[in-house]
């Protein structure tokens, strides 16, 4: 089965003139993300995993190496077609940065499906509706604005806003951090619905208890590189590598 999204010996680097002055936030990173897949990629804050996903969403360019969308190499034409836009999209920690907080809720959630399908009208605002429903929104919430929402109720609308477009593959970044346990385990049942509906998920993380939750298959990372992969409950019963054992040994600590 071809990958949605693949890395290849990728590299991700910030600052300096050279190499050699350069921040490397990602260092010789390959992962493939088969369709349907929950793929959970953790480690310690700084550890390189939100480079990684914003590279391989398109949202910057790689230093080195390459990505893959469903075989072919991600070009900067690849990524402004609407078959990436459609089928790869991101929802950040902040789920506010995402929302125009000019533009009502109705129009947030189905912002995307409008700038690559030009769907208007009618058609748009039946589409926030269905969102609305399939994610336990408010109806009554589609004419108001981003910041009259709880911040669990932001995040929906964040996740509404990326399945307006029928991905096939959901990029999250700490989507949970910032919300308190019971919205989080709320936010998580409904990632876990969507994926159990065929829609892929990589879901980045410093909380080895969410990965544990939802994903089906985890790479574990450390100063931009990955250390270990495997199924989820492989790596969490019986990591290999010393950091993977510290770092899931905390979590349990923690739980």
């Amino acid at each position: 089965m071809t990958p949605v999204l693949a890395a290849q010996n990728l590299c991700v680097r910030y600052g300096g003139v050279s190499s050699a002055q350069a921040h490397t936030a990602v260092n010789d990173v390959t992962i493939a993300i088969a369709p349907g897949m929950a793929f959970g990629l953790i480690g310690e804050s700084g550890s390189g995993k939100t480079s990684l996903a914003r590279t391989l969403a398109g949202l910057q360019a790689p230093s080195a190496g390459r990505i893959l969308f469903e075989g072919n190499p991600l070009t900067p034409d690849a990524i402004r077609a609407s078959a990436f836009r459609r089928s790869i999209q991101f929802v950040y920690q902040d789920s506010a940065s995402a929302l125009n907080p000019r533009m009502a809720n109705w129009r947030c959630a189905t912002e995307p499906a409008h700038l690559i399908d030009g769907l208007t009208g009618d058609a748009r605002r039946a589409l926030a509706e269905t969102l609305f429903r399939r994610l336990r929104l408010p109806t009554a919430a589609l004419d108001g604005f981003p910041h009259a929402l709880s911040g669990g109720q932001r995040q929906r609308l964040a996740l509404a806003r990326a399945l307006s477009t029928s991905p096939r593959l959901i990029i999250l970044d700490e989507p949970t951090s910032a919300l308190d346990a019971t919205i989080q385990a709320a936010i998580l049942d409904e990632l876990l619905a969507l994926n159990l509906s065929g829609v892929g998920l990589l879901l980045i993380s410093h909380d080895v208890a969410v990965v544990r939750h939802l994903c089906t298959d985890i790479a574990v990372m450390k100063d931009g590189e990955i250390v270990e992969t495997g199924t989820a409950e492989a790596v969490l019963a019986q990591p290999q590598s010393v950091y993977a054992q510290e770092l899931i040994a905390a979590a349990m600590l923690e739980g």
